[in-house]
């Protein structure tokens, strides 16, 4: 009789061990299964994150290249418009020294024009002194030929009276 109540109750026991040993079990493998799904949920979404941050790199990417494209064309842009410079800058300066010399020419013409008028002005002071000679030299002719005209008649009458001394 005691066997009789011993054994059920070491088998009551012994299966209460078992389900306890197989509900540890069920739970380590209930928490592996939970780590396996929580492990696929953050793998789908590290998968999702990488594919976003490769989506992400590949617009920068390409933004990146955009911009490194567009800067090039600056550069071209300005190495053209100062070689343009650089060759205006080299017209300019032959520019200005024919400008210099036409400023100089200009001033040699200036200063010739000057010692010129001056010329001028000597000339109009001679040709005035020369006209006045000449009228004072047609002034003399006039008297000249007033005094030879009244000497001719003077000396007529004096002919004429030496030729005639009756007559007085």
């Amino acid at each position: 009789m005691g066997i009789e109540f011993v054994l059920p109750f070491v088998l009551f026991v012994t299966t209460l061990i078992i389900i306890a040993l197989l509900r540890a079990t069920d739970k380590k493998s209930h928490s592996l299964e939970v780590m396996k799904n929580r492990m696929a949920q953050f793998t789908k979404e590290i998968d999702a994150a990488r594919a976003l941050f490769r989506e992400e790199v590949q617009e920068v990417e390409e933004r990146l290249n955009w911009v490194i494209e567009e800067a090039r064309r600056g550069v071209d842009f300005l190495s053209s418009r100062l070689e343009e410079i650089d060759l205006r800058r080299s017209e300019l300066r032959e520019l200005e020294e024919i400008l210099g010399r036409y400023r100089s020419a200009l001033l040699e013409l200036g200063e010739t024009t000057i010692a010129i008028d001056h010329k001028i002005e000597e000339q109009k002071k001679w040709q005035d002194q020369i006209d006045e000679i000449h009228s004072q030299i047609d002034e003399f002719d006039f008297r000249l030929e007033g005094f030879a005209s009244s000497f001719e008649k003077a000396l007529k009458s004096a002919y004429q009276v030496m030729e005639n001394p009756t007559r007085t």
